[in-house]
């Protein structure tokens, strides 16, 4: 089966935009930081107060956590966008080669948790 042009290419390039890069990651308040200035609704600013006290931090820390739960769901979007784009790129032969080899790993996993559970009687694992 020949294979069509590689539909997830420019999609990839987006998703390394997204990737934190890795001397990002694990940065403590010794690493080098930058300030910035956001301006937000009182409302919002408000809140954020609220949950600062709360939660006993501070704005700093979670607008960090903010952001960075912002930048791992604009990755993960991404990738569900990259794998729907190669799936519609695919050809009808190229999707049921696909589902035959998800259709063989499903038996090849209930056989293994049938073994696991010393269970002869055939069910599926969900």
């Amino acid at each position: 089966m020949e294979l069509t042009e590689n539909p997830f290419e420019s999609i990839i390039d987006k998703i390394n935009l997204l990737t934190i890069p890795e001397r990002m990651r694990g940065l403590t308040m010794q690493s080098t930081v930058s300030k910035i200035t956001v301006t937000i609704p009182n409302p919002l600013r408000q809140t954020l107060d609220e949950v600062v006290q709360g939660l006993n931090t501070t704005r700093s820390q979670v607008v960090r956590e903010a952001i960075e739960q912002y930048l791992k769901d604009q990755k993960k979007q991404a990738i569900e966008e990259a794998l729907r784009q190669g799936y519609l790129a695919m050809t009808k032969d190229e999707r049921d080669f696909h589902q035959q080899i998800a259709e063989e790993g499903m038996v090849t996993a209930n056989e293994a948790l049938r073994a696991a559970l010393g269970d002869d009687e055939e069910k599926p694992w969900w």
